[in-house]
């Protein structure tokens, strides 16, 4: 058996999340011996035994764009949504679509609550009002929304949890979703899908000029998408909204709270518990993130804490319980901003450091 030829010294950004499962089932079919690159497996940093200078880290898939156009990796796979947001900003990032790979997932959508009056794009499109859009794609909202020539409107950038914030913060919201059922499960309306996401291999285009990369990519090729599939902007059906009693409730009350996800729900429930306020459903795995309190002044919403600043500036809650860290970036970005610090709570404490790669000389 001939040994295989030695690439050269080639960085990949791999994806965690949606296209973690399917990317190792690929590199492994391939045959690039990643074997730490898994569902099952906690490394971030791998290395594949087959070709001694081939190296891989696992990334946040949002971030794997950015680094491949930075020149901090030479390939990377991501969906198509991240590469076109990153293009929506950016237009002269060097970064370079190589190939579609032969799996997706989902598609990105424009939708509004099955509460809301916005039913069509045609709705949308005749507001007088200023149309306020929620995204984690801000680039691509605002491409779409002057796509559409909507007379005033608003992007509201988000780092997740999107599809809370429609009708009471939100008018429309550009999410990723699985399907049009998932839009429905989450009480939205699909107006529009604006495309498929289809996993991608990025490359950055600099590194293209001076490194060998055809054996890597060789062993990509009979996974690469032969075919391209329909996209566009295609009409959804609208269905009518069943009654929603707690919605309703919800927005009755004059008093509006945001409650953090993530590491710092478990204790904010034992600090509401201190303070007597009880919030059913936010304990343990939250299934809604509208609630309510159980004092008949107090909505809840459970969203990302990094948004919190900015939404409480914008006057779409009244109090929200978030980091020292996210509240002190948002006031480096908007010095005049109206958000205040009003108590530490003395919980969920992290140090913020600099970290610097020991390769540095």
């Amino acid at each position: 058996m001939v040994a295989p030829s030695n690439p050269g010294s080639i960085r990949i950004a791999l994806p965690k999340g949606r296209f973690h499962g399917p990317t190792a089932d690929m590199l492994d079919a391939s045959g690039f011996c990643l074997e730490e690159y898994n569902i099952h497996s906690r490394q971030y940093r791998v290395c594949s035994s087959r070709y001694s200078g081939l190296t891989a880290k696992v990334l946040q898939e949002r971030d794997i764009s950015v680094h491949v156009s930075v020149g901090n990796y030479d390939l990377g796979i991501c969906g198509t949504d991240w590469v076109r947001e990153l293009a929506a900003r950016y237009p002269a990032a060097a970064l370079m679509e190589v190939a579609p790979l032969n799996y997706r997932d989902g598609a990105l959508f424009l939708a509004s609550s099955a509460h809301s009056h916005f039913t069509s794009i045609e709705a949308v499109t005749a507001a007088q009002q200023v149309i306020r859009i929620v995204s984690e794609y801000p680039g691509l909202a605002t491409r779409l929304a002057a796509q559409l020539r909507l007379r005033r409107f608003r992007v509201f950038p988000v780092w997740g949890a999107a599809e809370a914030y429609p009708p009471e913060s939100a008018d429309l919201v550009l999410m990723w979703a699985k399907n049009q059922r998932d839009l429905w499960s989450q009480g939205l309306i699909p107006l529009t899908r604006l495309f498929d996401v289809d996993a991608v291999l990025v490359a950055n285009a600099g590194m293209l000029s001076h490194k060998d990369v055809s054996e890597v990519l060789a062993l990509m090729e009979p996974r690469f998408l032969r075919e391209l599939r329909s996209g566009g902007v295609a009409q959804d059906e609208v269905r009518s909204p069943a009654p929603d009693e707690t919605l309703a409730a919800w927005q009755t009350r004059p008093v509006r709270l945001a409650l953090p996800d993530g590491h710092q729900q478990t204790p904010t429930v034992e600090l509401l518990e201190r303070a007597g306020i009880g919030v059913s459903g936010y304990a343990g795995r939250t299934v809604s993130r509208r609630l309510l309190s159980d004092v008949d002044w107090l909505s809840v919403k459970v969203i990302r804490p990094q948004d919190m600043p900015l939404q409480v500036a914008s006057g779409h809650f009244d109090i929200a319980v978030t980091g020292q860290d996210w509240l002190t970036e948002h006031r480096i970005a908007f010095p005049t901003s109206p958000v205040e610090e009003l108590a530490d709570l003395g919980f969920g404490k992290v140090r913020v450091v600099a970290a610097l790669s020991q390769d540095l000389p």
